[in-house]
């Protein structure tokens, strides 16, 4: 793959609470078809997209179940942003 770059892998409903999507990201050193770690951006609960980055410098390394995403949204974003 060349330069950098994302690609939208999955998308996760966490009921009434968010919508969020998984990129896996790469650079320009990588393997086709392989990512070198993978973000969440939220989107609004009407699944606008934001360019909100949940786990920025904090990335997954391998594919995150939904479980492990929710659970990173509820110990992470939510206690961050106090809600």
């Amino acid at each position: 793959m060349a330069g950098l770059g994302n690609e939208l892998v999955a998308t996760y409903y966490l009921g009434q609470k968010a919508i969020l999507d998984v990129y896996g990201c790469w650079d320009g050193d990588t393997q086709e078809n392989k990512f070198d770690f993978y973000d969440l951006y939220l989107r609004d609960l009407r699944g606008r997209k934001t360019s909100e980055c949940i786990n920025l410098g904090d990335p997954f390394h391998s594919l995150p179940t939904r479980n492990q995403v929710k659970r990173y949204y509820e110990e992470h974003w939510l206690v961050l942003n106090n809600q």
